[in-house]
């Protein structure tokens, strides 16, 4: 660690272990497709206890991700066209978000 001429602030060199354990890391594949899904697990054990109905639950659902996108949606809109990462990490969250979606509307095709 290393004290600038700004009192409190320190900057922070990478070790040669830091940067191993760092390239190790990128080099590595992120995690894909989530498997247990805890909404799922809503869907598919609440009706079985009776605590509640799959359609309202499919319902609170839909609009808590079509609210998520609008506000996604105004975000992207807000963001400077020269922020490529932060456009780009937006446009992955909405498309996230839209592919829940069609997946909520083949749920509610086999459940009703």
């Amino acid at each position: 660690m290393e004290q600038t001429t700004r009192p409190n602030k320190r900057v922070y060199e990478l070790t040669p272990a830091g940067r191993e354990a760092l390239l190790a890391w990128i080099d590595e594949p992120s995690d894909g497709p989530r498997i247990r899904d805890e909404f799922f697990i809503k869907l598919i054990l609440a009706p079985m206890t009776g605590l509640a109905d799959r359609i309202a639950l499919m319902n609170t659902q839909r609009r808590h991700y079509l609210s998520l996108i609008r506000r996604l949606t105004e975000l992207h809109a807000d963001t400077d066209p020269a922020d490529t990462p932060a456009r780009l990490l937006i446009e992955g969250a909405l498309l996230h978000l839209q592919a829940d979606l069609d997946w909520l509307e083949r749920c509610q095709e086999e459940f009703v």
